[in-house]
């Protein structure tokens, strides 16, 4: 507490004396003295890892708040200019002495080096906290997490996936009906496919017989092929300039409508039609779909398009208000082994925003049908989880789909 107490008082008046520097050699000088007090700062720290937290985590925070602040006002002090000229001139001054200057460019590699060296020391000490139990909220654990044991996914229902791609590619057209046609729309597909097939098989990725793109055998091909298809639609959507959010929320409605009208009548009827708005009404309706998403994601797992899926459970408490209007209705379908998790999660890395989630698409489907003639909106969010825990990042795998649904 001492040492770093007095490191404070030393930050503070080191700052201090920084700002009412006025001579551009003496803020230089002042600044590698600076830098030798933080690694004074940080010898201390390193010769106190004795040092139970949560005290060394203070140090530890302070120190990066430390480099942090004089990254910053290093970096203001070399576009500093002490003559008034006019906003124009400012602004070409600064930005040439930031950009093509020696010294700017210098201070903004220094700047980037510097924020990379934190940040692996920050990893460092991430992991020898987590492997020797340090921290507050770590030392009330007991041991790590389990991972969580996912089964295999049964065998793909071949037949099944090629309606849901055929299904894909009839609403992309009937969307894109004067911008693009069905032989536009295989070439492009044909064109990614070679492109991009070869990497695949070297990661792993096995085709009996060399099929085409629309021939699907097992899980590992249907999701190549969704990537194939779902990057297809995404550059004909760029290359035509067609407006992306309108055609997102169509597209993934018709999608989600389709789908679960080819899984047939195996949902429950809702006990409204809609036509009168009340509280019972909804808590009617919303129990109904709740009964009809398990019935749907279990549809989903008999067809290998998953291994299995939770639905967080809803207060009654939580219904009753979101019946009477006093808030919103939330809840999460966490969703283990999707077939298309990898397509999913590439395409979003490549920065495409259209992509095979059918598990998201077709429970919001129903969530709507349900619930928008009872004057609901329906949205929805998914995030990806590594089911086993692991403070590197490095070593982060996904492994669950969590799908978070809102009715207001």
């Amino acid at each position: 507490k001492l040492v770093q107490s007095s490191f404070l008082c030393e930050k503070q008046s080191c700052l201090t004396s920084f700002v009412t520097h006025s001579n551009p050699a003496e803020k230089l000088l002042l600044k590698y003295k600076k830098i030798d007090h933080s690694d004074e700062f940080l010898s201390q720290s390193n010769n106190n890892l004795s040092v139970k937290s949560p005290t060394l985590n203070c140090k530890r925070r302070s120190f990066v708040e430390y480099i942090a602040s004089l990254t910053s006002v290093v970096s203001i002090s070399t576009i500093y200019s002490s003559k008034a000229v006019a906003a124009g001139d400012v602004e070409t001054k600064i930005n040439t002495a930031v950009t093509k200057s020696d010294l700017g460019i210098s201070v903004r590699k220094s700047v980037v080096k510097g924020a990379q060296f934190i940040d692996k020391l920050d990893l460092q000490w991430e992991k020898f906290s987590d492997s020797n139990n340090l921290g507050t909220e770590r030392s009330k654990r007991d041991r790590l997490p389990s991972p969580k044991i996912i089964p295999e996914n049964l065998l793909l229902d071949s037949k099944f996936a090629r309606v849901i791609l055929e299904s894909c590619d009839a609403v992309f057209l009937s969307l894109m009906v004067n911008t693009a046609n069905e032989d536009q729309l295989k070439i492009k597909i044909e064109k990614i496919d070679e492109s991009v097939r070869k990497s695949f098989v070297r990661s792993g990725l096995t085709f009996e017989g060399q099929p085409k793109s629309s021939s699907i055998i097992d899980a590992q091909s249907f999701n190549y092929i969704c990537f194939v298809h779902f990057r297809a639609y995404n550059d004909l959507l760029v290359e035509n300039s067609v407006k992306f959010n309108p055609f997102r929320r169509e597209f993934e409605r018709q999608l989600g409508d389709k789908i679960l009208g080819e899984m047939g009548n195996i949902r429950e009827k809702p006990p409204s039609d809609g036509a009168v708005v009340s509280a019972e009404n909804l808590k009617g309706n919303l129990l109904s779909t709740l009964n009809s998403i398990g019935v749907v994601v279990e549809e989903f797992r008999k067809r290998g398009l998953l291994a299995q899926a939770e639905r967080s459970d809803i207060d009654n408490e939580k219904i009753t208000d979101w019946s009477t209007d006093l808030s919103d209705l939330q809840f999460s379908l966490a969703v283990d082994g999707d077939v298309t998790l990898n397509a999913q999660i590439l395409l979003q890395e490549l920065g495409y925003r259209l992509y095979p989630d059918f598990s998201r698409l077709t429970v919001s489907s129903l969530l709507r049908q349900n619930l928008e003639k009872l004057k609901q909106t329906i949205t929805s969010e998914d995030y990806y989880m590594d089911t086993a825990y692991n403070s590197d990042p490095e070593k982060f795998e996904p492994k669950q789909v969590l799908i978070n649904f809102a009715a207001e």
